[in-house]
């Protein structure tokens, strides 16, 4: 083969590597121009679900603040006046629908399917708690459109249970002050869930504890934790 040739030989090569790594920048902004809407949406969903969580938590405890009764939440007599009831089933923001049970069995026990009374009293790493683990009493449900009609779809999902600190036993029944004032772990303190949901699958989960003021532990509530759960 002569240097021609062989010249023209490099060259082409050369262009086929340059159009090769040309065509790879551009696929790549290309990929990167597309995935970055879809994760900012993906990011404001996330951050529409966690908003509902909050105000579903602010809504819950303002109303706790306003019961006398909290054992009567626990138990699931009293509903709440403030919160939509479930139901059967609820309407999710992306369109799907969830049943409320399945829900709840998912906070309590971590699947759809019913709890055992195995499960509930077990010593596990989210739930180590034993006989004193919370279960979970549907509270109701925010609809985010009654109080920010301009928002974007979503919704919170409010739940009750006894501060697994109350170590009595009873996971209906919260323990109150003793005859001289004084209170043992968990009393006068409830927990409270709250599961945020928006579109594209934005969901993100709250859980805190609501703690009396009084010392007759009759009204009033204020947050005294709170964690964000992953």
């Amino acid at each position: 083969m002569d240097s021609g040739a062989a010249s023209r030989g490099v060259a082409l090569v050369a262009v086929l590597v340059v159009m090769a790594f040309v065509s790879a920048v551009g696929l790549g902004l290309l990929l990167i121009t597309s995935i970055e809407p879809l994760a900012e949406a993906n990011h404001e969903s996330a951050l529409l679900a966690r908003y509902a969580a909050e105000a579903g938590l602010d809504v819950a405890a303002h109303e706790l603040g306003e019961r006398s009764d909290w054992d009567a939440v626990l138990t699931g007599v009293a509903a709440s006046g403030l919160l939509d009831p479930a139901g059967g089933m609820i309407g999710l923001p992306d369109g799907t629908t969830v049943e409320a049970a399945a829900l709840t069995n998912g906070a309590t026990c971590g699947h759809p399917e019913p709890c055992t009374e195995r499960e509930l009293t077990a010593f596990v790493a989210d739930r180590p708690w034993g006989p004193n683990n919370p279960r979970w009493t549907l509270f109701g449900v925010l609809h985010m459109a009654r109080v920010a009609p301009e928002a974007p779809p979503s919704l919170a999902v409010v739940w009750m249970a006894d501060d697994p600190a109350d170590i009595d036993g009873n996971a209906w029944r919260d323990t109150v002050p003793a005859a001289d004032g004084s209170r043992g772990p968990g009393a006068c303190i409830v927990a409270v869930r709250v599961e945020g949901f928006a579109s594209r699958a934005g969901h993100r989960t709250i859980v805190a504890t609501l703690a009396r003021a009084d010392p007759e532990c009759r009204q009033g509530a204020r947050v005294v934790s709170w964690r964000e759960v992953f």
